[in-house]
């Protein structure tokens, strides 16, 4: 049985990689950690066999921990890196579909992954950290979302969505069609993943500042963000005003 440490910021995306480990391999997951900083940690105190990480977190980056892990144990444990940004995957370890996964992983490729399972390189990992570090040069050009379909995937662009709305422990996409799709990606990520691009002004939503229209009061005196394209309106918390006026403002 594999001893497994679960690394991501979310914990609905811990969770269901928790549950995902039930159903498709003979694994125990013996710790959690939310930055790569506990993962160094926890990889120190619990010895897993296998890492699944997440690639970018607060404190430390999983490109970083894995780094650090590889350096400190002998031997070191395998890593699979699970991570919504597909745009980084790497020629040199696409071939072997172990080392990286995209969210939201399916139980297949998961399965598949601990079919195969080897150890990623050092060369492999600083590869990944140079597409990574490249990466925004061109990142407008590609800005999309990765929603997953029976038997492949859908890309969505950016313009092309109103706004994510979380709902029933699932983030949903609108599209400016009038199609809602799910999204494996937390709203605090998509934020973090699209800088500039979208603006959180609740807690259960953020918005599309190319889609914002107006901000005006309504009738029971809350702040909303009329958008175009659509005649939903979208609630804007106290804490987020301040935020949703600078996405106005810099338009």
């Amino acid at each position: 049985m594999y001893k497994v440490l679960v690394v991501d910021d979310e914990p609905l995306t811990r969770a269901r990689l928790r549950r995902l480990l039930k159903r498709v391999t003979d694994a125990e997951v013996v710790g959690e950690a939310s930055d790569g900083l506990q993962a160094v940690e926890q990889a120190t105190s619990l010895h897993p066999d296998v890492i699944l990480m997440d690639i970018q977190m607060p404190h430390r980056t999983g490109l970083d921990a894995a780094t650090l892990i590889m350096g400190q144990q002998n031997p070191a444990p395998a890593i699979i890196f699970c991570t919504a940004y597909d745009q980084f995957a790497l020629d040199a370890i696409k071939s072997s579909a172990v080392a990286y996964l995209m969210k939201p992983v399916a139980a297949e490729e998961l399965r598949d992954a601990f079919a195969k399972l080897t150890r990623i390189t050092r060369p492999q990992i600083e590869h990944l950290r140079a597409r990574i570090m490249s990466a925004p040069k061109t990142f407008k050009q590609e800005s999309s979302v990765v929603s997953r379909l029976k038997g492949g995937l859908l890309k969505t662009p950016i313009g092309d969505i109103l706004f994510f709305r979380s709902a029933d422990k699932l983030v949903y996409a609108m599209t400016r069609t009038g199609k809602e799709i799910i999204v494996g990606v937390a709203l605090k990520e998509l934020v973090k993943q699209f800088p500039g691009e979208l603006v959180r002004e609740h807690r259960n939503s953020i918005a599309n500042i190319g889609q914002l229209e107006s901000l005006y009061k309504d009738e029971s005196g809350k702040d909303r963000v009329k958008l175009r394209d659509t005649d939903e309106t979208l609630e804007v918390s106290r804490r987020q005003l301040t935020e949703v006026k600078k996405a106005f403002a810099g338009k």
